[in-house]
């Protein structure tokens, strides 16, 4: 097996499963050994705690080492700081791990986003590492069962640039043009795997002149076709950004819009498409109307919704006040960001997520508001046990004083399974690994 620079990975795995491991050939190089120390450890103690049979954990470790190991490229170095190549987490962390709560299941998901990530990343020969997700995901597909690309493939080739057109991008918006343009997403749930894809529209917005709402919105509506309309879905969500014309903002905001969008790699017909969108909301007041998008989801439904998104704001931030704002704004994202479901012949669904890393709170504050969180929604199991999952899974982060580990928190909820919570958690990886 593989050693692991991260702790013990040997106290972290059951005696089933280590043997079964040990069998595992070497990594083959620096660095891959480097990315298996320095995020295999919190991976599998995450599944532990969450309760994966040893045949699921066994199933996920086997997977993560044949393909996300190999996927994360170059290993991180101190001299990349400050200006890491990953844009997945605020601290340049190529990996981000997380944590799922359904209010109708009684187990936890654990889930995981990386930027895959090529040794030609960042050359002339991709300056965007465009190419190493599109060929992560197809050399994947054969072996997860029920991933497709197509919709994968037909938003991330609507949204590429040519090399050629780089030196003129770096000519036009050199401070903000990001170093990638798409990601892969992770949900392991009953020995399932299922994947999800983010594409950045910005570099073919600057390259083209085309705002980034108007390509998403052309891209969405190409699938209209047998399977239905996006139509209402993308309309309500427009209304909610034209309720904005004209509005006078912060100096610091600027008006919600698209920033990216993730697609299932499913087939098309059970597919979400979901668009990113920073708000203005550091406020419960701004985030109640991004969630209920400024009134066009109405009813019943949204009450109870709003009701316990309140319950979360006041458990985590201690307020009722609806205008005080707890997040800072000094750095990226310093608002809410909202993300908004789309599938064809429905009215979109929503999700709201909190930037942990933009508040004054520590890692223990957070653990405390949501084990009080956890007790109140009747899942006393996790509220017991959160924080010493996060001791286990990051041991080298101190959770009493240290900052950074919750990066988000996001909130959805739906008809069917009630309040969805989930956490996310930056392994840190040039302040814990880099050297």
């Amino acid at each position: 097996m593989p050693e692991a620079t991260n702790g013990s990975l040997d106290a972290a795995l059951s005696p089933a499963v280590l043997h079964s491991i040990d069998q595992v050939p070497g990594l083959p190089n620096d660095d891959q050994k480097f990315w298996w120390g320095a995020t295999v450890p919190a991976f599998v103690r995450l599944l532990q705690d969450c309760q994966y049979t040893e045949e699921h954990q066994l199933l996920y470790l086997n997977w993560y080492y044949r393909w996300i190991i190999p996927a994360l490229g170059p290993r991180a170095t101190a001299a990349e700081c400050p200006n890491p190549r990953s844009i997945l987490v605020q601290d340049g962390s190529q990996v981000e791990f997380s944590i799922k709560w359904k209010e109708a299941k009684a187990q936890r998901a654990v889930r995981f986003t990386i930027e895959p990530t090529g040794y030609e990343a960042g050359t002339p020969s991709d300056p965007l590492n465009q190419k190493e997700t599109l060929k992560v995901a197809r050399a994947m597909t054969p072996e997860v069962q029920g991933m497709d690309l197509a919709m994968f493939e037909h938003f991330i080739t609507a949204t590429m640039v040519s090399n050629e057109a780089y030196e003129e991008l770096q000519r036009k918006d050199p401070p903000r043009m990001p170093a990638a343009v798409s990601c892969l997403a992770f949900d392991l749930v009953a020995g399932q795997i299922g994947s999800k894809a983010y594409v950045l529209p910005r570099p073919k917005s600057v390259s083209t002149g085309i705002s980034m709402r108007d390509l998403v919105y052309e891209s969405i509506r190409k699938w209209d076709g047998d399977r239905g309309s996006y139509e209402a879905s993308v309309g309500t969500f427009n209304d909610y950004l034209e309720s904005f014309a004209g509005v006078t903002l912060d100096s610091v905001d600027s008006p919600p819009s698209v920033a990216s969008v993730a697609i299932d790699c499913v087939d098309p017909a059970a597919a979400r498409v979901k668009i990113y969108s920073p708000t203005v909301a550091r406020s419960l007041g701004k985030a109640k109307y991004a969630f209920a998008l400024g009134g066009g989801l109405k009813g019943e439904f949204i009450d109870k919704a709003l009701a316990a998104l309140e319950d979360l704001w006041v458990t985590l931030f201690e307020t009722k006040d609806e205008d005080k704002e707890v997040f800072h704004s000094d750095k990226p994202p310093g608002r809410c960001v909202l993300a908004v479901e789309m599938r064809p012949n429905q009215e979109p669904e929503t999700k709201l997520y909190l930037p942990m890393i933009n508040t004054d709170m520590t890692d223990a504050q957070i653990c405390a508001a949501l084990e009080g969180w956890f007790t109140k929604r009747g899942v006393p199991q996790f509220a017991n046990t959160y924080r010493d999952m996060l001791s286990n899974a990051f041991p080298e982060h101190d959770i009493l004083t240290g900052r950074g580990l919750h990066t988000y928190i996001s909130f959805a909820y739906t008809q069917k399974e009630g309040v969805s919570l989930t956490t996310y958690y930056s392994p840190q990886i040039y302040k814990y690994h880099a050297v």
